[in-house]
């Protein structure tokens, strides 16, 4: 099955002074259709701890000029409406961060080219995670 990786979907990733660096991202299949499922797997590392429970994460999709929606919400609940949940421990040591999600894409996902935005925070403020993916929907 053909897969694509984070540099095939954005030419941004996490910052230097994230908290979480994001090394790759692997998106199996690479060009998944609405109402199917896809896999994520992610090989990043953590700079430090971090309780996942209070990280945040705001969500901007975008077609063109034209913002479809945005949102801000729980990291685990982010996941948990795409059927995915964190693996491992909840409070994250620093060091190697491996997760694989198996979520599912919304029936209602834009047919066509859709950019998502994903700025990710901790409790106070500072930045976990930032990514920006150009995902093609189309529909047969």
């Amino acid at each position: 099955m053909p897969t694509k990786h984070i540099t095939d979907i954005s030419d941004k990733k996490t910052k230097k002074k994230s908290i979480l660096e994001i090394s790759d991202i692997t998106l199996t299949p690479g060009s998944p259709k609405p109402g199917n499922v896809i896999r994520c797997d992610i090989d990043a590392v953590l700079r430090e701890p971090v309780d996942l429970r209070k990280v945040q994460v705001r969500q901007v999709r975008k077609v063109g000029d034209l913002k479809l929606g945005e949102s801000t919400k729980p990291l685990t609940e982010r996941l948990a409406e795409a059927g995915a949940e964190l693996s491992g421990d909840i409070d994250a040591l620093a060091g190697p961060w491996r997760q694989s999600w198996t979520v599912k894409v919304p029936w209602e996902a834009h047919s066509g080219e859709l950019w998502i935005w994903w700025y990710a925070t901790t409790d106070d403020g500072r930045e976990f995670a930032s990514l920006e993916g150009r995902f093609d929907f189309r529909r047969d």
